[in-house]
């Protein structure tokens, strides 16, 4: 009986190390599951893919003369400074390019592109952003290389929708333009004038590079910053299928006492909601292509008695504004995209300086 006993423990223990050991001993190899990590955010814009340089970015930081290649001669050549040249092609209204060039270097810095006549490949005019993006990485940040360092800029979501940013292989930069999903306009840059336009936020502890032209730069005549913004705003009209506007021309005496009036006694044509709005606009720091007064916040009678119409459709940059910045700001603000592309307006009254612009669409 005891060597029953003997054999019945023995059987046990065997079945226990069958049972608890031979699985141990004879665990097969499998590959443990790598632990996923979400890529640092320099990883990230480091691996942003590049988009293949075509059309004007191929122009962008090369010989002024092939944007005459490309383009033709320019119908107006305008010195902004002694640094600086702005050429404009193709004035009608389909089709607006104005290209900045360096005056040193005689190299093209920025094109801006407006009419859907032009190409902007590997893009093209109301394109939709869907469509866009199958092609074309739209990054929420990337780095700037300029002198060796670098900058991260950072688009905010609205930036990323409405004004995304391109990087191309040759290290040149466009800023598309979107208005209802569909590509409007482009613009291309260089990385130091992209930095310098300040468009997008600068998120690196690297100083952004001074804008030498501020420190020397000689605004455009009235008669030319003028007809660069009738021409942009009969294009953006233009690739809407809405006619041109007739342009209203006021007195010079009458459009000299506005401006000197408005910058020294604003209360004369501002009403108290106007005035407090135009102290927050000029207390910025920089000039937001969206800080404009509209009809509103003005006075009725002293609009009437300098000749101005009947007001519709009134907007006011205190701090004046360029075409650039005329084809963001309608892009940015919904009463004046709906102002400019309004097909019962004909007529629009335009004042321009260096300081200060104001629409009247009628």
């Amino acid at each position: 009986m005891i060597k029953g006993a003997r054999r019945l423990i023995v059987a046990l223990i065997v079945w226990l190390v069958i049972l608890y050991g031979w699985p141990i001993i004879q665990t097969p190899a499998v590959n443990q599951p790598k632990v996923a990590q979400a890529p640092s955010t320099e990883r990230s814009i480091k691996q942003t893919p590049l988009t293949k340089t075509q059309g004007p970015a191929k122009l962008i930081n090369q010989p002024a003369e092939q944007l005459i290649a490309t383009y033709g001669q320019p119908v107006e050549q305008q010195l902004t400074d002694e640094n600086q040249r702005r050429w404009l092609f193709h004035l009608d209204s389909r089709q607006y390019v104005e290209a900045l060039i360096d005056n040193q270097s005689n190299q093209t810095q920025q094109i801006m592109v407006v009419g859907a006549d032009n190409d902007v490949a590997p893009f093209h005019f109301f394109q939709k952003r869907a469509t866009l993006t199958k092609k074309t990485a739209l990054p929420t940040s990337l780095l700037v290389t300029l002198h060796e360092q670098q900058f991260k800029l950072r688009l905010t979501p609205e930036q990323h929708q409405q004004t995304p940013l391109v990087m191309f292989k040759n290290q040149t930069f466009a800023t598309l333009v979107m208005q209802q999903e569909r590509l409007t306009a482009v613009m291309y840059l260089n990385a130091n004038r992209l930095l310098q336009t300040d468009l997008y936020r600068v998120v690196s502890k690297t100083p952004v590079p001074v804008d030498e032209l501020a420190k020397s730069q000689q605004p455009q005549t009235d008669s030319q910053r003028q007809l660069a913004l009738v021409q942009t705003l009969q294009t953006l009209r233009q690739n809407n299928d809405q006619p041109a506007l007739t342009i209203n021309q006021l007195p010079l005496q009458n459009t000299q006492n506005l401006v000197s009036e408005l910058t020294s006694t604003p209360t004369q044509w501002l009403t108290k909601k106007g005035l407090q709005k135009l102290h927050q606009v000029r207390k910025q720091a920089t000039q937001e292509t969206d800080a404009f007064l509209t009809a509103t916040d003005f006075k009725q009678a002293p609009l009437r008695a300098a000749g101005f119409p009947q007001r519709e459709q009134l907007f006011y940059w205190p701090q004046g504004l360029n075409s650039q910045g005329l084809v963001l700001a309608q892009q940015q603000n919904l009463a004046l995209q709906l102002a400019i592309n309004n097909p019962s307006y004909q007529h629009l009254t335009l004042l321009c300086t260096d300081e200060q612009t104001m629409m009247i669409f009628d």
